[in-house]
């Protein structure tokens, strides 16, 4: 590295150099461990994704550079604990995020989003979840051995520029840290054109899954913030309810009652015995029934045909719960 970078640059492009390093390894860890049988390795994932973690890592970079810059451990030794706790912070935040990434996939097969938050609401039942589904104790453990090999890291890294004499020339110091800064704010950005890079952008790939192992847990978690909370715009709810109303058979049309009532006929002799099977993961548009090409599950479409079918009988989502939600109450959770 060239004699003309100050410390706090040389210390800041090492940490986030090893940080990248972390992400790309989880990422290669990601695709092998959950691709489907048959799948090639991408390297248009792996570019795709590289740029993903570029705008994370760029944004860690300006942050510790611009901390390393103030509070010059460097120069003034009491700031050095200061400076390798606040990077311990970071990593350790990256490690739950990470962590929480790959168990959230293991769960619901997509990348992690602001929809996790959901789960705080109902603490209790998913921490009891979480205790009885996955190895809890082993990943706290593991959480902390990566942090301390990480904190062992960034001593030694801050040890050897610290002994080592630099006396860079003022005016090249300076060029080198703007064209620092200047590289992070294009790597922010994302890519060369009118809008920055999206989330979305992954999905170019054309291929669901390398889609998903080309994200950032970061950028997926922050892109999805926003939708978290997503409620219902009465105005629109009012135009469509009479077209609802008619849908369901409700009588009532007044207000925006969606109460059906049903008078049962307490007749013991004509009470059948139904047992309700659901299929785990069946994804109706994937099925034979709602003309997918590929003709995946002719046996039950024949039954469909033998029987009675109630293709209206949907939720708009992908979780099990609100799946078992709509089929036992025939309303969409």
């Amino acid at each position: 590295m060239s004699s003309h970078f100050s410390k706090p640059l040389r210390f800041t492009l090492q940490i986030i150099f090893y940080l990248l390093l972390c992400m790309t390894a989880y990422r290669l860890f990601f695709f092998f461990h959950y691709k489907p049988q048959g799948k090639a390795f991408s390297g248009s994932m792996m570019l795709l994704g590289l740029r993903f973690d570029a705008r994370v890592i760029a944004v860690v970079g300006v942050i510790l550079f611009f901390f390393t810059n103030i509070f010059n451990p460097f120069k003034n030794k009491k700031y050095k604990a200061f400076i390798i706790s606040f990077i311990a912070i970071l990593f350790f935040i990256f490690l739950i995020a990470y962590t929480s990434d790959f168990y959230y996939y293991d769960y619901l097969k997509q990348r992690l989003s602001a929809f996790i938050v959901s789960f705080v609401q109902d603490a209790t039942i998913s921490t009891k979840m979480m205790w009885q589904t996955y190895p809890v104790i082993k990943i706290v453990l593991a959480t902390f051995f990566l942090l301390f090999i990480f904190i062992s890291l960034i001593r030694k890294i801050f040890s050897k520029i610290n002994n080592k004499i630099i006396s860079p020339n003022k005016k090249y110091r300076n060029i080198l840290n703007v064209l620092f800064v200047l590289f992070s704010a294009l790597a922010i950005f994302g890519k060369v054109g009118q809008y920055p890079l999206r989330w979305s952008d992954a999905f170019t790939l054309t291929d669901d899954f390398k889609a998903n192992a080309a994200l950032n847990p970061f950028q997926s978690f922050i892109s999805t913030f926003s939708f978290k909370n997503n409620g219902y715009d009465v105005a629109k709810v009012k135009e469509a309810y009479p077209i609802i109303a008619n849908y369901f058979g409700i009588k009532n049309t007044d207000s925006l009652n969606y109460t059906r009532k049903y008078e049962a006929i307490n007749d013991i002799a004509n009470k059948k015995n139904i047992v309700v099977v659901i299929c785990e993961s069946f994804s109706a548009y994937k099925s034979s029934m709602y003309g997918n090409g590929l003709n995946a599950t002719p046996y039950f479409n024949s039954m469909c045909n033998n029987g009675i079918f109630f293709e209206r009988c949907f939720t708009p989502a992908f979780g099990t719960a609100r799946g078992v939600w709509a089929t036992l109450t025939g309303v969409p959770d």
